[in-house]
């Protein structure tokens, strides 16, 4: 006999949402500091990965939620790719500001992008 209701990973989601969001959050990722600028090559190289990561390819666990964790690790290794093929170095910095709330920013992905192979190849 099998029970046909909502999907598990529903309550997987929604639990991760209810997690991160209900405590006040302080999340920010810094685009260069001053040891290392951030690059403008035909536009921000922060902005443009920062664009493509809430567009999906973020998702890094294809959860269909992007959590701050993955937001900050597409973007570092996003940024630190890019700024190297032009022979620049530039550091992103995450900060999470637990002294005034430990909730996370959370983001839902387009169900579109998610699963997609093309985001992981470039």
């Amino acid at each position: 006999m099998s029970v046909i209701g909502p999907d598990p990973r529903q309550f997987q989601q929604l639990s991760i949402i209810r997690n991160d969001t209900v405590p006040k959050a302080r999340n920010f990722l810094v685009a260069g500091t001053e040891d290392h600028p951030a690059l403008w090559d035909n536009g921000g190289v922060f902005t443009q990965a920062l664009v493509d990561g809430l567009n999906g390819k973020a998702d890094l666990n294809n959860d269909r939620l992007i959590q701050f964790w993955e937001l900050s690790t597409y973007v570092s290794d996003e940024v630190a790719r890019r700024a190297s093929e032009k022979n620049v170095r530039q550091e992103v910095q995450p900060y999470i500001l637990d002294a005034l709330g430990t909730g996370k920013i959370i983001f839902l992905s387009d169900e579109r992008q998610v699963g997609s192979d093309s985001r992981r190849q470039q």
